[in-house]
């Protein structure tokens, strides 16, 4: 795979802050993109399989978090399911909803290829003296909730 080039620094950004997380972004969405092709499915089947990697959820909660009409979800899911990576069960505490969960097969799939990088990254991790773990890991922690509160503060004005 050719190495795409890096972002230029933007101009108010001194530190090139900005330009790094750009090309992470960038890098993040081309190993799933690369982890899609592989297995066979939609970048949209992959985002809902990492949303199923945290617990269950209903194909309602699905179609709100992907932004996806319930109909899409359902092919979504039946696609799914017959590529064996997810399966319908009764919800515990009402047997009328379902939830939709990971199976086995899912992770013996799609595992082995985001191993070699999480390795790598543990791997860099633990190069690091432990204050600058912390400091990075607080880093990303702030920039994943800049995203969301610009999201927030976005949607609030259309």
């Amino acid at each position: 795979m050719k190495k795409k080039p890096k972002s230029p620094p933007a101009p108010f950004d001194d530190h090139g802050f900005i330009a790094a997380c750009r090309d992470l972004h960038a890098s993040i969405d081309a190993l799933d993109a690369y982890v899609a092709r592989s297995v066979g499915i939609s970048r949209n089947d992959l985002r809902c399989l990492n949303l199923l990697e945290r617990d269950p959820m209903s194909p309602s909660s699905i179609a709100r978090a992907l932004e996806l009409t319930t109909g899409s979800v359902t092919t979504l899911l039946d696609r799914l399911e017959e590529l064996g990576l997810v399966e319908r069960r009764p919800a515990p505490n009402d047997r009328r909803s379902l939830l939709i969960h990971l199976t086995e097969d899912s992770f013996v799939k799609i595992g082995p290829i985001y191993r070699g990088f999480a390795e790598a990254l543990i791997q860099f991790s633990e190069s690091l003296p432990k204050g600058d773990r912390k400091l990075i890991v607080a880093a990303f922690s702030k920039v994943a909730d800049l995203c969301e509160a610009q999201v927030q503060r976005s949607a609030a004005h259309t």
